[in-house]
């Protein structure tokens, strides 16, 4: 497995890019956490995702990149996607971001 840290944004545009991929079936949104707030996840859609990171990220001044972004690949390597859940979910946990919206 590899991680690579990229650039991070000052906006959102990620989720977008995920967002489209996922509506043209290239990928798959495996988890969603930390929106307890937007309550139900099948009912809310990527404007209320970006809204809500945007009202937290209002709360503290010092935020000045608001999206971590990182692709982990495991090239070669066929993992269920419960298993892939676990391993980003994990990985997130162990840099420090485990209790922020993911």
């Amino acid at each position: 497995m590899i991680v690579k840290i990229l650039s991070s944004a000052r906006n959102f545009a990620g989720v977008q890019y995920n967002e489209c991929k996922n509506d043209a079936g290239k990928s798959e949104l495996l988890v969603g956490q930390n929106f307890s707030a937007l309550g139900n996840k099948s009912e809310v859609n990527r404007m209320d995702h970006i809204r809500y990171m945007e009202a937290v990220c209002a709360l503290n001044p010092r935020v000045t990149n608001r999206q971590f972004h990182a692709v982990i690949s495991a090239k070669g390597v066929d993992y269920p996607l419960d298993k892939l859940k676990e391993m980003g979910v994990s990985f997130l946990e162990k840099m420090g971001y485990g209790n922020i919206p993911i």
